[in-house]
């Protein structure tokens, strides 16, 4: 048995390997990474039922970030969380489309500030 951490962005990723596995004979249990569902696969591997793991999907990664931000910076600085994407959207030109950035999460906000 595999088990198989996702949500959100990975979710792609991960249903293309879980069938590709399924193809060749395993069976794939998949979790949702945080919470409740990746302490059920923890626990799961701890008692012996997985013996395999696809874990494409680390929200500890966010959780280490922003807790070294927390000790590396001024509290107004550090993020409040932190968004994984697959791709960053750019110009034509290569560069880095920031308005379309900020517009995510500002919206049509008069203030640019939160």
């Amino acid at each position: 048995m595999i088990g198989a951490t996702m949500f959100g962005v990975t979710t792609p990723c991960v249903t293309t390997a879980r069938e590709r596995l399924e193809d060749l004979g395993y069976e794939v249990l998949v979790f949702h990474a945080t919470g409740a569902g990746g302490q059920a696969m923890e626990r799961m591997i701890r008692d012996g039922f997985i013996t395999g793991v696809l874990d494409v999907t680390t929200p500890e990664l966010a959780d280490e970030l922003i807790a070294f931000c927390s000790q590396s910076l001024s509290r107004q600085k550090v993020p409040r969380s932190i968004d994984f994407e697959a791709a960053l959207p750019r110009l034509p030109t290569g560069k880095l489309y920031k308005r379309l950035l900020r517009d995510r999460y500002w919206g049509d906000k008069t203030s640019r500030i939160l």
